[in-house]
């Protein structure tokens, strides 16, 4: 399966535990307890019990808590329902029976009982806690942003709450925001190594979208200091070193990467695609081939592959890689193309014209596909297919002198030679001014 930068570590969940105010635990005297509805619960030692007929509301609150410390979240909801008959405006009641209808993923009846909750207490910071993470896993990522903006402004210097903010304004693309709560989390992070890696992790993939590609290289390297054994981490370091053509890196990272997850096929594609560029084509092609026998459904692989053979003059093994990539990505116009050039270059013109056709089909500005086909109806002697897509690229590529030669050519071939001498003398004056811009841009 395809691994995504950082995301097979710090998935967004709606387990809620990342709020660190103790829960109610029994009877409330004065002012309320300000619950954070995603803690550790305080350790207990008797478990809950029914409400007997005597019980109060507050008593029937602890024997939900005690029946949430042990799992019995049915258990704990009836003593939740119970606690709210005999007090309607007991706000952690309604708090933590949100809280665990969110545990049983009943998202709109925890979301109900939560803003009742706030509307009871508007001080009761775990609700818009629970709320952010309960949108959050929902992706409803403004929504999110809003409770957590709330919550903190309860509870500030929460370090997680930064995080998971910074995750939602990630999501949203607003880059600068989400940089700037990440950072907030790393600094109050303190000695949470769990955190630092999280906040890292989400921090280096804002980087990675913004092609800071040295931040994110430096972020995954603290996150490795911290623990050398994070195949993300390995992971995304290599990718970016290959991206800023840091090959010997790239190598060391990916060989790192695959140590941790030898079935990693994302790790094997990385390193064959490093190994070619660094001229060890058969040591990458290995790799690339290992990473199509660990994940045969991912089609990046095929199509790496398939660019590698054509490069490695193999179009017979270049045309089976894009076969097998456009039967999984029937869609992508460049695929089409590169088939169709290894098509030519095994002298197959009819496919290859297939190929180039159905590219143009799902791009019509793609020039090499003009520039195939046309190649191809030359070879097949259909001067005046191939004149048509020889001036469709002259549209496309104003400045490129060689099709203008092409088109004076073929205008000679069916005998059009004022339109031939006109071709001609435009090819000249492009490839002269080609030839100035050149020598203008020597040192």
């Amino acid at each position: 399966m395809h691994e995504r930068h950082g995301q097979t570590r710090f998935m967004h969940h709606t387990n809620m535990r990342h709020c660190r105010t103790a829960l109610p635990a029994g009877r409330v005297p004065t002012a309320p307890v300000r619950l954070a509805i995603c803690c550790c619960l305080v350790a207990l030692v008797v478990f809950g019990q029914p409400c007997r007929a005597g019980d109060d509301a507050y008593t029937c609150l602890h024997r939900g808590n005690l029946d949430i410390k042990a799992g019995r979240y049915q258990s704990a909801l009836a003593h939740f329902n119970r606690a709210l008959e005999l007090k309607p405006s007991l706000a952690q009641a309604y708090a933590m029976r949100g809280w665990t209808y969110a545990q049983l993923k009943k998202y709109q009846p925890a979301l109900d009982d939560l803003t009742k909750a706030i509307a009871l207490d508007p001080k009761l910071e775990g609700a818009y806690c629970v709320k952010a993470d309960i949108y959050r896993g929902l992706r409803q990522w403004e929504k999110a942003i809003e409770n957590y903006n709330q919550t903190l402004q309860l509870m500030p210097g929460v370090a997680r709450r930064y995080l998971w903010r910074g995750f939602c304004y990630r999501e949203l693309r607003k880059f600068d925001n989400a940089l700037s709560d990440l950072s907030e989390a790393v600094r109050l992070a303190g000695g949470d190594k769990k955190l630092l890696v999280d906040a890292y992790a989400q921090r280096w993939q804002v980087y990675i979208a913004l092609r800071r590609d040295q931040e994110g290289i430096e972020d995954a390297s603290r996150a490795l200091a911290i623990d050398p054994k994070l195949w993300d981490a390995w992971q995304v370091r290599a990718d970016l070193h290959l991206r800023q053509r840091h090959l010997q890196q790239a190598q060391y990272d990916y060989r790192s990467a695959i140590k941790l997850r030898p079935g990693s096929a994302r790790s094997h594609r990385g390193l064959g695609i490093t190994l070619a560029k660094m001229g060890r084509v058969s040591e990458g092609l290995a790799e690339l081939a290992e990473a199509a026998r660990l994940d045969p459904r991912a089609d990046d692989i095929f199509l790496a592959m398939g660019s590698l053979h054509l490069r490695s003059g193999m179009p017979d093994k270049a045309v089976d890689d894009l076969t097998h990539f456009i039967k999984l990505n029937s869609k992508n116009a460049d695929a089409y193309t590169s088939r169709g050039y290894a098509y030519s270059l095994l002298e197959r013109y009819e496919p290859a014209i297939a190929d180039y056709t159905n590219a143009i089909r799902l791009n019509p500005k793609l020039s090499a596909a003009y520039a195939g086909r046309a190649d191809c109806y030359r070879k097949l002697g259909q001067v005046r297919k191939a004149i048509g897509d020889y001036y469709k690229l002259t549209q496309l590529e104003p400045n490129r002198y060689q099709t203008y030669y092409d088109l004076a050519d073929l205008y000679e071939v069916i005998g059009q030679r004022n339109l031939a001498r006109k071709a001609e003398e435009k090819a000249a004056e492009l490839e002269s001014a080609a030839t100035t811009r050149g020598r203008g841009n020597k040192p």
